[in-house]
C-alpha cells in the first residue's frame, strides 16, 4: 500500500468515526427531550407484571400524550413510549392525562 493509499484509508477511518459518533450524539439528545409522568400503576392479579399509564412529553414542538406500557412488577418505567398504546391528542382536541 502507497504512502498516499495509507493517508487516504486513515482520514476514511476517521470521518466514519466522527459521522458515527455524531450520529449517536444526537440520537441521546433527541431522546433526552422527552419525559415520562406516571399517571398510575395498576399491578396483574397474581402481581407478576404491572400496566403503567402515564403521560409522555417530548419537547415544545410535540404535544402530550398518555400511554401504556406493561412491565414486570418489579421494572421500573423506562424513558420510552408505550409499549402497548398511545394517544395522539390531536393538538387539545382529544384529552390526555387528567
Amino acid at each position: 500500500m502507497t504512502f498516499w493509499a495509507k493517508i487516504l484509508l486513515g482520514i476514511v477511518i476517521i470521518v466514519a468515526l466522527l459521522v458515527g459518533y455524531l450520529s449517536y450524539g444526537l440520537y441521546k439528545f433527541s431522546s433526552g427531550m422527552c419525559e415520562n409522568q406516571i399517571v398510575s400503576e395498576i399491578p396483574s392479579p397474581d402481581r407478576s407484571y404491572k400496566v403503567v399509564i402515564f403521560q409522555r412529553a417530548c419537547g415544545a414542538t410535540t404535544d402530550f400524550s398518555t400511554q401504556i406500557s406493561l412491565l414486570s412488577l418489579t421494572s421500573s418505567l423506562p424513558d420510552d413510549g408505550g409499549n402497548i398504546f398511545a394517544t395522539d391528542p390531536n393538538y387539545g382536541k382529544a384529552p390526555s392525562a387528567a
